[in-house]
Formats: C-alpha cells, structure tokens, sequence
C-alpha cells in the first residue's frame, strides 16, 4: 500500500493546536503537518485527495454551504463524521425542526462566547449550530458533487447490536467524486 506523501490537520483553538503538534512530535509522523487556523480558510492550502472532517459539521451554522466548500477542495473523497438530527434522543428535549439552507434539522445552542479559546469542544464563530437530518445531509453530500454516498457502520461498534433500535444520531458518512464529478 503507497504511503501519502503528506497528511494536514486543521485546528483553530491554539490550546488544540498545541495537543496536536504534541501528538505529531511524540509519534514521530513527520508527513503530517498541522495549521492554526478556522477551517472556513480551506482554500489557502490546496485541493486534497481526501478530506476527513470529524466532529466539525455539527458545530457550524452553514453546513451546506461548508460542504460546497469541503467539495471544491477535494479530489476523490470525503468522510465526515458527524452528529445528524434526530426525531428523538432519549432523555432530551430537541429543538423544533426547521430547515435552513434548504436542509430539514434541528438549531442547537453553542457556547455563548464566540472565538473562545476556553470552549475547546464548541463552535469558534457561531453561537448556535445548525444539525441536518440524516437523509438530507446524504442528499446535501450527493448536490455538492460527491454522488456516491455510504455510511460506515463499524463505527459504531457491533453492528447489529448497534442498528437494532438505534438511537445515536452520530454518523460517518464517505462521500466518492466519480471520474465524471
């Protein structure tokens, strides 16, 4: 199997950063390279073969519209993992479901401070973020030119103990460019 030339990570919270480049240091991955910066900047480093976005989109208030962007730097493919609205989650009383960006979901709070450096698992410029529904975040990854979408099970554990009244709303989803994309 051919290594990667190279691999980059993106971090906005400096204290994260910091973990990162730890990370890197201590496990010796020297074709991995790490950038303090908001991902919204993605076009200052390049189209990639494949992006991962893990635990991002359910943080941001234009999931769509990062998905146009996401798509416009990368070659063949995306997996993102991620939270998706739900009809119900045990124990928890959703939000109203709306549509924004011509999404069906849920509007959920944030952490109060926008660019805060202290809130080192909430959003970095938005106060409230925006999770679509599971379907039509497919849809959304299949419209910004990625018309093969598949969800990775395994993810979750044991399949089949997993999917038998499932009520984790967390998904990873890989999306494919074909030649044609």
């Amino acid at each position: 199997m051919a290594t990667p030339s190279s691999w980059m990570g993106i971090e906005v919270r400096k204290a994260n950063f910091d973990k990162c480049r730890f990370v890197k240091e201590r496990l010796a991955f020297t074709n991995l390279t790490f950038v303090n910066d908001d991902v919204w900047n993605l076009e200052r480093y390049g189209i990639f073969g494949v992006v991962f976005c893990c635990g991002l989109l359910y943080h941001l208030d234009r999931p769509k519209q990062f998905l146009h962007l996401l798509a416009s730097q990368t070659r063949r493919a995306l997996l993102i993992k991620t939270a998706t609205a739900h009809d119900s989650l045990e124990g928890t009383v959703l939000p109203e479901v709306t549509t924004h960006e011509g999404l069906r979901g849920r509007w959920f709070s944030e952490a109060p401070i926008a660019k805060s450096e202290t809130a080192l698992w909430a959003s970095w410029e938005n106060t409230k973020s925006f999770w679509p529904e599971k379907g039509c975040l497919i849809e959304a990854i299949r419209d910004v030119g990625f018309p093969m979408v598949f969800e990775q099970f395994d993810a979750l554990g044991e399949i089949p103990a997993s999917l038998k009244g499932r009520t984790n709303n967390r998904s990873m989803l890989v999306g494919l460019k074909t030649q044609e994309s």
